[in-house]
């Protein structure tokens, strides 16, 4: 009021205080200074109304947000909205299970905004999270219009984090076939393959993997598999193609350790055979170790048993790295491990944390 008698610039200062205004929830302030600004021929700019649409959204305000949102597209189209601003705005609507809302706010800004040239780096989280919210929320069908239209506005390049809430939708939903299906369509349309070992997974515990019914699938022969495994066969090719047959069979390997199957992880070390990539096994183990997941070591200890090509002594090492982390009788089980290094014949090394001279209260 002040800066208005005396007839200086007080956009700033109006800036401020409706910022402060939203922030406490007063709307009843903010129609004021609005009404004010009118009279006094102010007009905020539409920087300082996208912020403040942006401090709705975040205080998750939808019905002003919803209002600001229509006022700014009818009063500044000569100053349109960030791009992360409409993301946020839509992930809003989609929370608040307006998933039709926001596809016609996302269409009608795609179809009318300028489209940029390359994807801008700083919405591809946004996108993210939008498509995320709409898988969870609205299903399959409305994640992959939202997906296919934040692609026209070139808003995000199709990476395996962007494309992976397609899949995630099905999971949820424990449609492995779909899962299939989707998974089909993103290989052959992106050259991605997100979540492939969390289907792998999924789809072992749906139909437990035997010999019968694995080793044609390892054989790449789905004709004599059951329609269970026929799923499986049919992922295992798309690993296949996006990755190799190296890397299908490793990931076959750990998804039949994760899922709780040591003889079918067996069968697959054992047709593997020298083509095992140590490597590859031993930062799976050290995840497995940092992570607490025991029981997946403890598999593949019982898979590998009597094979030379795999570092047995290692993974006993980190399964004791394990036990150490959860801290749950780590002793007693350390003293477990160290009797099955002897029966084996295997030589821990000096840093092997447990001893024969340690009580196991001091592992």
């Amino acid at each position: 009021m002040h800066l208005h008698v005396r007839g200086q610039e007080m956009e700033g200062s109006l800036s401020l205080l409706l910022l402060l205004s939203a922030r406490r929830d007063d709307t009843t302030s903010i129609h004021h200074l609005l009404e004010q600004a009118k009279g006094a021929g102010v007009r905020p700019s539409g920087y300082t109304m996208e912020k403040l649409l942006n401090t709705y959204i975040k205080r998750k305000h939808l019905s002003t947000a919803v209002s600001l949102y229509g006022s700014i597209r009818r009063e500044y189209s000569e100053a349109p909205l960030e791009h992360w601003t409409v993301l946020h705005f839509c992930t809003m609507l989609v929370e608040s299970e307006k998933c039709m809302e926001a596809m016609h706010t996302l269409r009608e800004f795609v179809e009318t905004g300028k489209t940029p040239e390359v994807p801008p780096k700083n919405t591809a989280e946004s996108c993210k999270v939008l498509l995320s919210k709409a898988a969870e929320v609205g299903g399959y069908e409305v994640a992959k219009e939202m997906f296919e239209l934040l692609l026209l506005g070139r808003l995000v390049d199709p990476g395996p984090q962007i494309v992976a809430p397609l899949l995630q939708c099905k999971l949820d939903r424990s449609d492995l076939p779909g899962c299939i299906e989707v998974a089909e369509y993103i290989y052959k349309t992106f050259n991605t393959l997100p979540k492939r070992m969390e289907i792998l997974i999924r789809l072992m515990q749906h139909n437990p993997p035997t010999e019968e019914n694995l080793l044609p699938v390892l054989r790449r022969d789905g004709s004599q598999a059951q329609q269970g495994s026929d799923l499986l066969g049919h992922m295992f090719e798309l690993v296949q193609a996006c990755y190799g047959p190296a890397q299908a069979q490793h990931d076959l390997l750990f998804a039949s350790l994760e899922s709780g199957y040591p003889a079918a992880a067996r069968l697959v070390l054992q047709t593997l055979g020298g083509d095992v990539d140590s490597h590859q096994i031993l930062r799976m183990c050290k995840i497995y170790a940092k992570n607490q997941r025991e029981v997946a070591l403890k598999h593949l200890l019982v898979a590998s048993k009597g094979m030379t090509n795999i570092d047995r002594l290692r993974i006993y090492e980190l399964l004791l790295d394990a036990y150490s982390l959860s801290n749950k009788e780590a002793g007693e089980k350390a003293l477990c491990l160290w009797t099955s290094i002897q029966e084996e014949g295997l030589t821990p090394s000096s840093t092997f944390p447990f001893q024969p001279g340690n009580t196991p209260g001091e592992v």
